[in-house]
């Protein structure tokens, strides 16, 4: 008499569902961070500034306007160049966002302190409270 045995393969498919569900979960995280990237409106000026070095261990003050002042004493606003006369105009168009959110003032060291401090009064002028500096900080 022969004897048959019955063999039964179990093919488990969990393992294959939860590598879809993760791919699922990576594409989704890795569309989702870019997205947030490219739209961020916290990010610094394009424009390329040599600040200054501090050592001062402040926190950062990161303001969605920033204003840029190069070397050869452009200014910038918002990666866009403008004349200091102008500057009170482009704070004024969204000054609800600016007051609240404050200003980031992107000086070069080799800038004159003349025009940073025009960029100051000006910004004053225009009813903006919170202003910041940027400096590199040195890591001690």
């Amino acid at each position: 008499m022969k004897i048959v045995t019955t063999n039964k393969r179990l093919v488990s498919l969990e393992s294959a569902a939860l590598t879809d569900i993760i791919m699922n979960l990576f594409i989704f995280f890795f569309i989702s961070f870019s997205l947030l990237y490219t739209f961020n409106t916290n990010k610094q000026s394009e424009i390329k500034v040599n600040i200054p070095k501090g050592t001062a261990n402040i926190e950062q003050f990161k303001g969605p306007v920033t204003v840029s002042i190069t070397k050869d004493n452009s200014i910038y606003f918002n990666s866009e160049k403008i004349e200091l006369k102008d500057l009170t105009k482009n704070l004024s168009k969204d000054i609800e966002k600016t007051k609240e959110a404050g200003l980031v003032i992107m000086s070069d060291k080799e800038a004159s302190v003349d025009t940073l401090v025009k960029v100051l009064d000006t910004s004053k002028a225009a009813g903006i409270s919170k202003l910041g500096i940027a400096i590199e900080t040195i890591k001690q």
